[in-house]
């Protein structure tokens, strides 16, 4: 594996074999074969920010994790994975179960278990904090142990860890760390509101993002070169991804950072009378008195000069930014 700046890139991850390899791999889980010879393994190791994604094939291996190698680390995760080919066999909290490609396994690594590649196998699984899972109500033991038929958003997680640990490089230049670590949390909640027979409420974290999203217009918005794709390197997702969490709002970010500006500049033609228009389009965005009168006429059906002579009222809309001050010039 070779390193790219906070993760490492999978490219084809590291090959084991034999008595050696397996002592390679006991780190937090005590590894051993019951033909050590035969035993062959290549693992794949990598961290999107704080999120920890592995991807193991694997065939007369035997995984386990002891009170001896219990750790303080795994211990704050809830360990989701994906059988790729092949299957496990899991014992885990006083529970037994076999998974295929048609089944999600959890884990909770705070407890001990023993996972056995029945026979040439691939996984690949991530780790969800369990800090995530209590501001969600969620108890580990709720899901652990368990081998869970597949369910939409569980194949859909499946199918993105699939995805990102196939071909590393080119997504490590495609998509940020960051966006990696919230698609896998929020595909994670989702499947365990799933699992749990729930339907999903709107993600505090998805949220959290749509309120630094206005934040960041609001205090950019007189900024002509602010555009989605600034918006979104600002936030550290994609433009798709942008979008997509403000689908359902009344107003797309296009659309928010042109009401900002307009809100903006209804303001500055009433409190100063006498700005020149050059300068107010300036002072608001816009690239020139045209665009900011063809903006303005759009949306409030009058000129900025006509607005400006019948001193109406700045046009508060609900769907700019609360706390907006105007700009000073």
């Amino acid at each position: 594996m070779t390193s790219r700046g906070s993760r490492l890139a999978f490219e084809w991850g590291v090959e084991l074999r034999g008595q050696e390899g397996l002592d390679l791999m006991s780190v937090s889980c005590q590894m051993s074969s019951p033909v050590p010879d035969l035993f062959r393994a290549r693992v794949m190791a990598t961290s999107f920010d704080d999120m920890l994604v592995t991807r193991t094939r694997a065939q007369h291996l035997v995984v386990e994790r002891t009170p001896e190698t219990l750790d303080d680390f795994y211990s704050e995760f809830l360990q989701i994975g994906f059988t790729i080919s092949g299957a496990t066999r899991t014992e885990h909290l006083q529970r037994s179960f076999v998974s295929d490609p048609e089944h999600v396994a959890i884990l909770f690594p705070g407890s001990t278990f023993t996972s056995v590649f029945t026979r040439s196998s691939e996984v690949v699984q991530f780790y969800l904090p369990i800090t995530v899972l209590a501001e969600h109500g969620f108890s580990p033991v709720q899901f652990a142990g368990r081998g869970w038929g597949e369910l939409p958003t569980a194949r859909a997680t499946r199918q993105f860890l699939v995805s990102i640990t196939s071909d590393l490089p080119v997504r490590a230049r495609s998509l940020s760390p960051g966006f990696i670590a919230r698609a896998l949390t929020e595909l994670g909640l989702g499947m365990l509101y799933e699992l749990r027979d729930e339907q999903s409420p709107q993600s505090d974290a998805q949220e959290a993002t749509r309120v630094r999203v206005r934040q960041y217009i609001a205090r950019n918005a007189h900024h002509y070169d602010l555009s989605v794709d600034r918006v979104a390197d600002h936030v550290g997702t994609s433009r798709r991804y942008l979008q997509g969490l403000f689908a359902g709002e009344s107003l797309g970010v296009g659309e928010l950072i042109r009401a900002t500006r307009l809100q903006y500049a209804a303001e500055r033609l009433l409190a100063r009378p006498l700005l020149p228009m050059s300068r107010v389009a300036a002072v608001t965005g816009f690239r020139g008195p045209d665009q900011l009168s063809r903006a303005f006429r759009a949306l409030y059906g009058v000129t900025p000069s006509q607005y400006r002579r019948q001193g109406l009222a700045p046009p508060l809309s609900t769907n700019t930014p609360s706390g907006v001050k105007s700009l000073q010039v």
